[in-house]
């Protein structure tokens, strides 16, 4: 015999004090004789010396049992063997389909399902049972008998996608928190319990009322690697990275387009780097698989899908160097002494256009080949004029990049309004070298901006919060964009912005950091810094030069689609693909789910729900592409709790959940006998009163 909520007992126990108090407080009542002599005089209290004993002893014990009883109903009395024969609960079965339980060749899931079947077995056929998947899918939670329930078990099979507990017990709780207090409301959890999958369980909330049930399904500990794909995108830097999921080294074999190779994969290395080169238009399909055996097999084979895209190439401007000194007459023979002899020739790592270069075609690995469709090509004065000439032409570069210089040559300016009348963009950097009269008077109106004397950089971050919103450097992820305001920026230019200049980004104090101006059928933008390392070494840090670089290049051309089109999902998760806006308005069609084609080329939602190479087809049979979709990297990891530490995690959270106080239990532990207690105690107090009226008469 148990009691489900002691502190309501306790409180009906404490009760009993109050008939108690009553028969004490009562005693026997003399009859008093009114005499008339002594109505002149002066009452005076009395006391009684005699101890107060009970009065009518069983109306007493009477009274007592009723509230006794109450308390015992109210305190949910529950006695193992007497039970209602229908006896009915509201079940709520979060049920792990996870990758992760296809380890062990299914044994885990096998048992998480044998778990569920036993538990749906002992249910009685009134009650009402609802099965939420983690992570859901495509499946739509409802409200089932028992038998119901069993069939939809048994026909369930263990998923790809990654464990989702805490939004899936969310759920659960909004379910049984609809349905009404005249039964028990269980929380039953079956799931091996991963590290990864409780992360954020704490943003979840038991609510008292709720019976909460645990089966840890499989083992502790289990030994296993898999192969991950991810791409490095920002601008047109397309690269992608083929790990192992242990971080050790390996080898794993490649198949690209029907040739296989071996990939080795290095030991302490990230991953193994690949650039997506190939003819325009070509369609590559890469598959990659670890061959060792292991606990989990579905994470051995990962893919990558991509299509090649054409080369984009960019002007960059290189200033002329630094007249040299005068040379001695017989190092110089022919020349007049004191004459120079013409601009220097600098080291490339003095050229001002060196790490944009270098920033818009980084290499994979030094000396290898690039990741990016960017071609810098460096214009001097030799061909500036020549490259004025083509500007106008289809065929020459959209885009100018333009470091300071000393001078402002003619053809300079002829080559920076054509490519504007053209309807390019061109990109001024700043820094010492900036003649800002001369800026001011070649520039000054196209580009927005009066750029003033040279200021120091306080403080840390030097650059304003740059949040998700930029519009320039919003698509990199949260800690790149923290990084980037951290950058390495020493001095500055004092900056005047013009009439219908855009201020992109700013420095902490607010001074503009990327300007944008719409001049001519182009845009003109200028970066407060210099384009080498005159100004801080900015340039040189590739993690925050080379991804804001390629943003910029990126809006510059009016290209927002930064993000490949071809990069991997995962199995399991709702993603947003981008198909081409010729497609607005009809439906993609994946498995036995559709879904439709946003205006602007965008399907919201969809579910891939395996791993593969996925051919994109519209619900009318075009084709609209390939995708790659991938097993989830956290799924790998294999990394348990024990079944008494996820109780203790679940139940910590009742606490802070509140709900009601009293816990309405489970009909099978005896739900019948609380019952039987409130009856006794109805049933007493309506016998109570006739009864106490004729001890009273007597």
């Amino acid at each position: 015999m148990t009691l489900a909520n002691v502190l309501l007992f306790s409180l009906g126990v404490a009760a009993i004090a109050a008939p108690l108090w009553v028969h004490l407080r009562l005693g026997k009542v003399k009859k008093r004789a009114v005499v008339s002599t002594l109505r002149l005089m002066k009452a005076t209290p009395q006391t009684s010396k005699s101890p107060r004993r009970l009065v009518d002893v069983p109306l007493f014990l009477l009274r007592a049992l009723m509230v006794l009883l109450v308390a015992l109903g109210f305190g949910r009395l529950l006695i193992p063997g007497l039970r209602s024969a229908d006896a009915q609960e509201y079940a709520v079965f979060v049920l792990d389909v996870s990758g992760s339980m296809q380890a062990r060749n299914g044994k885990v899931w096998e048992e998480a399902r044998r778990e569920t079947l036993e538990a749906l077995g002992r249910l009685n056929q009134s009650s009402r049972v609802a099965v939420v998947l983690s992570p859901a899918g495509l499946d739509k939670t409802e409200w089932q008998t028992p038998s119901q329930a069993v069939s939809k078990v048994k026909a369930l099979s263990a998923g790809y996608g990654a464990n989702r507990i805490s939004t899936s017990v969310r759920e659960a709780v909004t379910l049984l928190a609809e349905m009404p207090e005249d039964h028990a409301k269980v929380l039953h959890v079956v799931s091996d319990c991963q590290h990864a999958a409780f992360a954020d369980i704490d943003r979840a909330t038991i609510p008292s009322d709720v019976e909460l049930r645990v089966s840890k399904v499989g083992e502790e500990r289990l030994s296993n690697r898999g192969v991950s794909v991810s791409v490095v995108a920002a601008g047109m830097t397309d690269l992608g990275l083929y790990a192992l999921s242990d971080g050790s080294g390996g080898s794993l074999k490649l198949e690209e387009n029907g040739k296989a190779s071996q990939l080795p994969v290095g030991s302490g290395q990230d991953a193994a780097r690949m650039t997506h080169a190939g003819k325009k238009d070509e369609w590559v399909v890469r598959k990659l698989e670890l061959e060792d055996a292991d606990a989990l097999m579905a994470d051995n084979t990962a893919y990558d899908v991509y299509q090649a895209q054409d080369e984009i190439p960019v002007w960059l401007w290189e200033p002329a160097g630094e007249p040299s000194q005068a040379e001695p007459a017989t190092r110089s023979a022919g020349r007049i002494p004191g004459q120079t002899t013409g601009p220097r020739e600098r080291h490339v790592y003095e050229q001002a256009s060196y790490y944009v270069g270098r920033g818009l075609q980084p290499a994979v690995e030094e000396g290898g080949a690039t990741a990016s469709r960017y071609r810098p090509m460096t214009l001097t004065d030799k061909n500036v004029a020549e490259a004025a000439a083509k500007a106008g032409e289809k065929s020459a570069p959209r885009l100018l990049i333009v470091p300071a210089g000393k001078v402002v040559p003619d053809a300079l300016k002829d080559l920076v309004k054509a490519v504007v009348e053209a309807g390019g963009s061109v990109v001024f950097f700043g820094g010492p070298e900036l003649d800002r009269n001369a800026f001011d008077a070649a520039f000054g109106e196209l580009s927005g901006v009066k750029p003033g004397a040279m200021e120091d950089c306080k403080g840390s971050p030097v650059l304003a919060e740059i949040t998700e919103g930029n519009p320039l450097w919003g698509g990199l992820d949260a800690a790149s964009r923290r990084q980037l305001t951290k950058a390495p920026l020493k001095f500055r230019h004092a900056l005047e912005t013009r009439l219908n200049a855009r201020t992109l980004v700013s420095y902490a104090d607010g001074v503009p950091f990327v300007v944008e101006h719409a001049s001519g059928r182009g845009q003109v933008f200028f970066v407060n810094t210099s384009a080498d390392r005159a100004w801080g070494d900015w340039s040189a840090s590739a993690p925050l030069f080379v991804p804001a670089l390629h943003l910029l290049a990126a809006r510059a051309l009016g290209d927002d689609s930064f993000l490949p089109a071809h990069e991997p999902v995962l199995a399991g998760e709702p993603v947003t693909l981008r198909l081409s806006p010729t497609f607005a308005g009809r439906f993609l069609k994946v498995g036995s789910g559709k879904w439709p084609v946003g205006s602007d080329g965008r399907v919201a939602g969809v579910v891939f729900e395996k791993p593969g190479v996925m051919d994109l087809t519209l619900e009318d049979g075009t084709k609209a592409g390939k995708l790659a979709v991938n097993f989830p990297p956290v799924e790998s990891a294999l990394e348990f709790y024990s079944g008494p530490v996820v109780r203790q995690r679940l139940e910590s959270l009742r606490q802070k959940g509140g709900g009601s106080s009293i816990r309405w239990e489970g009909e099978a532990q005896g739900g019948l006998a609380w019952r039987l207690c409130l009856l006794g105690a109805a049933l007493l107090m309506l016998i109570e009163p006739v009864i106490a009226n004729q001890r009273a008469r007597a």
